[in-house]
């Protein structure tokens, strides 16, 4: 199973990437995480509009027409870590890697949220993009535990 990370976003905190590093290594066979950072559009050379269409352009071209898109969006679907752990395995039936998409702090472009096949909220409350990726990768693993009943997740 292959998940991919695609995140937009210009370095971040040492901390992020330390504790990203610490569940990347946590993955077992067949489970396998890939992170992809792009840099951000610089904004002072294009109006906020086009920069989201930019950065839709930027996520959107790594994807494969068969994989499954989340899309991290505050609008979207919120899910227990059981209740995601399950849906992760039925998206899993249907294609043989989910992609995550991370957008610019502006949030996601028309075209991103178009292609994606679910919208996913990680909380309604407000995170900086480092910690929303930590948090995605822990509920990752915690997801691949819960389907190899390992004993990480208690309830």
């Amino acid at each position: 199973m292959q998940w991919h990370i695609h995140a937009l976003d210009n370095g971040l905190e040492d901390w992020v990437d330390h504790g990203v590093e610490f569940y990347i290594k946590r993955f077992r066979h067949p489970f396998e995480v890939n992170v992809f950072s792009y840099p951000l559009p610089k904004k002072k050379r294009l109006p906020s509009i086009n920069t989201l269409e930019a950065e839709s352009q930027i996520l959107l071209q790594p994807l494969q027409k068969q994989d499954f898109v989340v899309c991290l969006d505050e609008h979207g679907s919120s899910f227990s870590s059981i209740e995601l752990a399950t849906k992760i395995s039925q998206w899993h039936h249907n294609a043989h890697r989910i992609c995550f998409l991370l957008g610019g702090p502006d949030g996601h472009h028309h075209d991103t949220k178009t292609r994606a096949n679910m919208k996913l909220s990680l909380s309604r409350m407000t995170m900086p993009h480092g910690l929303a990726r930590l948090v995605l990768i822990e509920q990752l693993y915690r997801a691949m535990t819960l389907m190899c009943h390992h004993p990480y997740h208690r309830p």
